[in-house]
C-alpha cells in the first residue's frame, strides 16, 4: 500500500521557488550563490547537516549540478 512522504518543513512544498538570503556561498561543484539568487525546493534534506536530518529542505539553484542543504 502507498504511503506518502511527511511534509516537509516550513509548509515547503517540491518545487517552491526560494531566495538565498546570506552571504555568497561557493558549492561543492563550485558554482556560487549570491544574495537573492532563485532556487528551487527538490526534497527534505538527505545528509546529517548539523545532526539534523530531515529537518530542512533540499535545494537546487539555477545553473548549479548539487543540491543546498
Amino acid at each position: 500500500m502507498y504511503k506518502p512522504p511527511p511534509p516537509l518543513p516550513g509548509g515547503y512544498l517540491v518545487g517552491d521557488e526560494v531566495h538565498w538570503c546570506g552571504k555568497g556561498h561557493m558549492l561543492d561543484d563550485g558554482d556560487r550563490v549570491v544574495y537573492g539568487e532563485k532556487g528551487e525546493v527538490v526534497g527534505p534534506t538527505t545528509l546529517e547537516v548539523y545532526g539534523r536530518v530531515g529537518e530542512g529542505v533540499a535545494v537546487l539553484f539555477h545553473g548549479s549540478t548539487v543540491w543546498v542543504h
